[in-house]
């Protein structure tokens, strides 16, 4: 998450950027390896409408007058960029899976020629370029969603900060050859983004920056002891850890605990606390910390593996992208029969039925 989350802010940082330096309508730099992904710099092809176009005609890019000057800059930036046909969308989602492939098979290959590998990093590259394409070009689409929940305790900077989260996951994950538009799929992630956004970060209290500063430490002391004893740490061990007055620990616990009405309106849409709560089949924190760790376990497990056998059982097992591949599907991205491939998936769980990779793994084995 941490890095999705690098890469949004770093989008907004670029425009910010190229808005001062005046160069905001410069395409990207190409480099003796890049491509230029569909001549995006063409004249806009005027039937480039969607299912979710009237989500981005609602975006306005000259009703800035109240904005700070950064995001004025970003909306009027993101405001010039032109939208997509929907045979760019192909487009784009075909080099994109090309760029995969070719990646998984750098990752997956033993030997390779030098000239196969500047094929496959320039197949990769492409990739990368019409990822950056596909996410520059609906980005007014995440700006026109966000000022929907404007009013619910994030400012409008960040809440199109959480919905390019859920536009960069929607970029990964769009499936071109189902035959609908992008934007009419990155909705449903950038609605889902902002909203965990909202429920998570959003509060209509509004704490003392000391105060939040020293209630943010102990939370994070909270979740290491929750780690470290698996249990809820008492307030004496979370004064002990943070060096804070047990008294002040036991305000700062009662302020996070302040009850609020499940009825109580949060911002102007008739939305209720109840539309944010989560429900009940959500993980506990426990929950969250053991399949944290669990991951991080497997990750370890993973690493026992050469390379191939680990790369196998990401892509069979859906560890890498979610996606759960065939062993056809898996042969064809390494260049190896269907056989080669359930023998090295074979050899890869005989390893992992090792008793040192049991061991690992065997308290979060239910019997």
């Amino acid at each position: 998450m941490k890095a999705i989350t690098d890469e949004a802010r770093a989008v907004i940082a670029e425009d910010e950027a190229r808005r001062k330096s005046g160069s905001a309508d410069v395409p990207m730099e190409a480099d003796e390896t890049s491509v230029d992904v569909l001549g995006l710099d063409d004249a806009q092809d005027e039937s480039a409408t969607s299912a979710g176009a009237a989500e981005v005609d609602e975006f306005d890019s000259g009703s800035t007058e109240n904005l700070n000057d950064p995001l004025r800059g970003y909306l009027q930036d993101i405001g010039r960029r032109k939208l997509l046909t929907p045979q760019q969308e192909t487009e784009l989602g075909m080099l994109m899976d090309e760029g995969r492939r070719a990646s998984m098979r750098l990752a997956g290959a033993d030997t390779m020629s030098a000239a196969e590998r500047r094929e496959l990093l320039k197949t990769v590259k492409a990739g990368e370029e019409a990822r950056k394409s596909m996410t520059e070009a609906n980005l007014r689409l995440v700006v026109s969603i966000a000022k929907r929940y404007q009013g619910r305790g994030l400012t409008l900077f960040d809440l199109i900060q959480e919905g390019n989260i859920g536009l960069l996951k929607a970029v990964d994950r769009f499936d071109h050859r189902r035959g609908f538009r992008f934007s009419t799929y990155a909705t449903w992630w950038i609605r889902q983004a902002i909203a965990r956004g909202v429920s998570e970060q959003g509060s209509s209290i509004r704490l003392p920056v000391h105060v939040g500063e020293l209630s943010a430490k102990v939370d994070r002391a909270r979740h290491r002891l929750l780690q470290q004893f698996g249990r809820e740490a008492t307030p004496e061990e979370l004064a002990k850890e943070t060096e804070i007055p047990l008294e002040k620990v036991e305000q700062l616990i009662s302020l996070a605990q302040q009850p609020a009405s499940i009825d109580a309106p949060v911002g102007e849409d008739g939305a209720t606390l109840a539309d944010f709560v989560a429900q009940d089949e959500a993980e506990s924190p426990i929950d969250m910390v053991a399949q944290t760790m669990l991951r991080e376990r497997i990750a370890a497990v993973l690493a026992s593996l050469s390379p191939r056998e680990r790369l196998v059982l990401e892509l069979r097992f859906g560890i890498m992208d979610g996606k759960e591949y065939t062993l056809r599907e898996i042969g064809d991205m390494l260049s190896l029969t269907r056989e080669r491939v359930r023998q090295i998936q074979a050899g890869a769980m005989k390893n992992l039925r090792l008793q040192r990779n049991r061991e690992r793994l065997e308290s979060y084995i239910e019997d």
